[in-house]
């Protein structure tokens, strides 16, 4: 059982320095290849155009490899595909190439973020969850994680430029209240009430619920 991701840059070609852009997305690849090492078995390519894809052989890192894409590559704005099932190819150190049932169903995932993005002429979701795994009852726990991964993305939609910022350096730079009161010359009473208007702290409890399904859900299919 792997975890399969592809990423597709939203509207490239609409984008003015395409080449910059992919450059860029290059090297965060060969950054996330580097951290996250340990969960990846196939590493992080670009494949075509301005997609790019990688294999995961458990999920616990997967939200976390998102989120350093889409805050490091901000403002381009990504949608993402994951599929939980198996391979029919040979696992190798690059993901060119790869495929099996785990892709398949995350390529469904991306076709129906771009079906959602036209039917509701602005995105609703950047990030679907599938599983090749049928099962028989009626509770699957990737509604819920694909319902939460949906709400993220709306609180996220609804960000200022400072507030986005503020966020970056609080999750992505370890910066403390206090540190961050300092450096926009306010008090930390006033960042946190910042972050409290953003949505942030239901945003990462959101998060925080997600990825608990997504490896309970792996974990229970592994027994």
């Amino acid at each position: 059982m792997y975890c399969a991701i592809i990423g597709d840059i939203v509207k490239s070609r609409n984008i003015e320095d395409r080449s910059n852009v992919q450059y860029q997305l290059e090297g965060i690849l060969k950054d996330i290849n580097m951290k996250y090492k340990d969960s990846i078995v196939s590493n992080f390519t670009i494949t075509i155009g301005d997609e790019f894809q990688g294999l995961l052989d458990e999920p616990k890192s997967l939200l976390d490899i998102i989120d350093y894409i889409k805050i490091n590559l901000y403002p381009v704005k990504v949608r993402f595909g994951i599929g939980l099932g198996e391979m029919s190819t040979e696992i190798k150190l690059f993901a060119i190439g790869s495929d099996g049932p785990a892709y398949h169903v995350a390529r469904k995932a991306i076709e129906d973020i771009k079906k959602s993005d036209i039917k509701y002429e602005q995105p609703d979701r950047d990030t679907i969850v599938y599983t090749t795994i049928k099962e028989n009852h009626e509770f699957n726990y990737l509604d819920i994680v694909n319902s939460l991964l949906s709400a993220c993305c709306f609180i996220e939609s609804k960000w200022s430029e400072k507030q986005r910022d503020i966020i970056k350096q609080v999750t992505k730079e370890d910066k403390t209240h206090r540190e961050l009161a300092e450096q926009y010359g306010v008090t930390q009473p006033s960042i946190s009430r910042r972050l409290n208007k953003s949505g942030y702290y239901t945003y990462k409890n959101a998060k925080e619920d997600a990825i608990k399904y997504i490896v309970n859900y792996w974990e229970r299919i592994h027994e």
